[in-house]
């Protein structure tokens, strides 16, 4: 019988799977970071958010590709990766590294056949030219606003009753073809600069929230080290400006009692 994972033991696991990506990355000499909600557990808890149920890292996105293609080869065999690079069933902008003996559910579907994962996100360039950079900023999000509208149909579950015959419908069609296309679009519009040839870059390719604009300057995306969970890990250099690029200027300040819960609907079960 599957058993559902607790809070601690989905923490658990998520920490094994980024000391297996360390490693592979150290093997290979490519460049991560603890991002989004992970870096900002890391900075003001040095450790997850207590709250948060999962991980993110991202990498420039040269060492991205590389990643992907050959993480799978060097990994420890119970971790597989997917992205839509390599998964023709994929759907994500956005790789997933995820242990595979485990199943996850997230609002009650079971998305790629996927376990307990840590997202994998690429860096990508922006134009030098400020007017420039503000136009490609409003395509990243024009495209992935567009993806998102996807993404939640394609997760809504079906309705058993006739009445929702054609919303079923609707619900499937986003599954087998509109969110993998949407992606797709996420993805060569976000690499429409190359990250070696510009001055900025930032995440484009899951952006949920943006009170400010998502780029900064490269020299932003340089690794030192912090703790994270009593160990050790790669956060990026300007790690101020990013996370008030992501989160605001008080992201320092945690959020009411009542507004500390996961938002991501996962549960996860062992095999």
């Amino acid at each position: 019988m599957e058993k559902k994972l607790t809070l601690d033991e989905i923490k658990r696991y998520s920490i094994e799977i980024l000391d297996d990506i360390q490693n592979v990355c150290s093997k290979l000499n490519l460049t991560y970071f603890l991002d989004s909600g992970t870096l900002l557990g890391a900075i003001r808890h040095n450790g997850f958010i207590p709250w948060d149920d999962d991980l993110d890292i991202s990498m420039p996105r040269p060492d991205y590709e590389i990643f992907i293609k050959q993480y799978n080869k060097y990994c420890n065999p119970k971790f597989r990766i997917k992205s839509i690079e390599i998964d023709s069933e994929y759907g994500f902008p956005y790789a997933k590294v995820y242990n595979t003996e485990t199943l996850l559910y997230e609002n009650g579907v079971n998305p790629f056949g996927l376990g307990l994962s840590v997202d994998i996100f690429a860096i990508d360039g922006y134009p030098d030219n400020i007017v420039e950079r503000q136009d490609h900023y409003n395509h990243v999000i024009k495209y992935f606003n567009h993806y998102a509208r996807i993404e939640a149909l394609a997760e809504s579950q079906y309705k058993t009753n006739y009445k929702f015959l054609i919303k079923n419908i609707k619900i499937l069609f986003a599954r087998k073809f509109l969110r993998k296309k949407a992606a797709k679009k996420v993805i060569k519009n976000s690499t429409k600069y190359s990250y070696e040839k510009t001055n900025y870059a930032g995440l484009n390719v899951c952006i949920y929230y943006h009170p400010k604009d998502r780029w900064v300057s490269k020299e932003c995306w340089k690794p030192i080290k912090h703790i994270f969970e009593n160990k050790y890990y790669f956060i990026p250099k300007g790690y101020d400006a990013v996370l008030k690029s992501y989160y605001g200027d008080n992201y320092m300040t945690p959020p009411p009692e009542d507004k500390r819960i996961s938002t991501h609907g996962l549960e996860i079960y062992k095999k």
